[in-house]
């Protein structure tokens, strides 16, 4: 039975989901599986997938939300903790995993993240967004109940959540439009638990956006801290 399970939803992911898949199998920590969660890919998500052995889920036709594939992933995984790791997200270094997991070793750790970096090819305005993420969030953040900057907290781009905790308060499926994450936190927080923002578990993540696309993402991020349903050409990893 492995230690840690990594969750990998997916729609079409080939362009970086071998990249991803590469450097965790050469992560210092190796006691992990794989689960694809794939809502009907028509790339080659599925067979790079194969290629290095996930366990690959298929979601039921037209039933994809963020939390239910979310939900799903881990009611097929084993581990005591669980990644959720975007297929387009690549971890920064090989410690990547044995340092975001180090967290746990506080029992009132409920989860632990951190804010992304740009991938290479990101565009400018997307580099000048995240510049804060490089320069004045490298530092470990551990949030609690009554901390001011709890913005973003858990973002399922890159994160780690206990299995048990999960099993208690399963991820609110009314945020179908995303913000499931968030929501999770907030809920462990207002329990007396804390979530650790770690620079270590920093991942390579961007989209392409430009300034308006970029603007609009924004907005629909500061609307998830409500339960919404989820719209298909506004999905979002």
């Amino acid at each position: 039975m492995p230690q840690t399970s990594i969750i990998i939803r997916t729609k079409n992911e080939e362009r970086y989901l071998g990249q991803v898949l590469a450097m965790l199998k050469r992560q210092t920590f190796q006691d992990f599986e794989i689960i694809v969660v794939d809502d009907h890919s028509t790339d080659k998500t599925r067979s790079i997938a194969r290629k290095y052995n996930c366990k690959i889920v298929t979601l039921p036709k037209g039933k994809f939300t963020y939390p239910y594939a979310a939900n799903l992933g881990i009611n097929h995984s084993l581990g005591k903790y669980v990644v959720f790791l975007s297929g387009h997200s690549i971890p920064v270094n090989t410690s990547w995993l044995e340092k975001g997991l180090a967290n746990f070793k506080d029992k009132k750790v409920a989860g632990v993240f951190a804010y992304p970096l740009p991938l290479p090819e990101a565009t400018r305005v997307e580099k000048l967004f995240s510049f804060p993420n490089k320069i004045f969030r490298n530092k470990k953040m551990v949030i609690e109940a009554g901390s001011k900057n709890r913005g973003g907290i858990l973002g399922f781009t890159n994160a780690i959540i206990r299995r048990d905790l999960w099993e208690q308060y399963p991820l609110n499926e009314d945020f179908a439009g995303g913000g499931e994450d968030v929501d999770w936190g907030r809920h462990w927080l207002e329990k007396g638990f804390r979530i650790v923002c770690d620079p270590d578990f920093r991942v390579y993540h961007s989209h392409n956006l430009g300034l308006i696309d970029l603007i609009k993402q924004i907005i629909g991020w500061k609307k998830m801290a409500k339960p919404s349903n989820f719209t298909p050409q506004k999905r979002n990893f």
